[in-house]
């Protein structure tokens, strides 16, 4: 469906060669660790710093499209509702991309 992030994407040309050369099996599954809690943090941290209303806006749009799959996965078909939810919060998430809110609830992220 989408792209995911995969750890080597974010890698640097010294951790890509540092993995290759890394025999596979335990010591591999170790590098492989420590190169996880060395890249994956700073995503995380970036997500924490956006303002709580767009972290509730990603929040929201994930759990409606979360919904909108499994029900189309289990019968083919989707609620009305979800789909207008889906379509809302995309639209949300749209403005949000291209810098154009002109709403903003105050509050703190769930």
């Amino acid at each position: 469906m989408s792209e995911q992030i995969h750890l080597y994407q974010l890698l640097s040309d010294e951790d890509k060669k540092m993995l290759k050369d890394t025999p596979h099996g335990e010591e591999y599954s170790e590098a492989f660790k420590g190169l996880r809690q060395k890249y994956f943090p700073k995503i995380n941290s970036e997500f924490s710093e956006l303002h709580p209303d767009n972290q509730r806006r990603i929040k929201e749009l994930y759990t409606v499209l979360e919904r909108v799959i499994d029900t189309l996965n289990d019968c083919g078909d989707v609620w009305a509702s979800d789909h207008r939810a889906l379509a809302n919060k995309a639209s949300c998430l749209e403005d949000f991309i291209t810098g154009d809110i002109g709403f903003i609830e105050e509050g703190t992220p769930e």
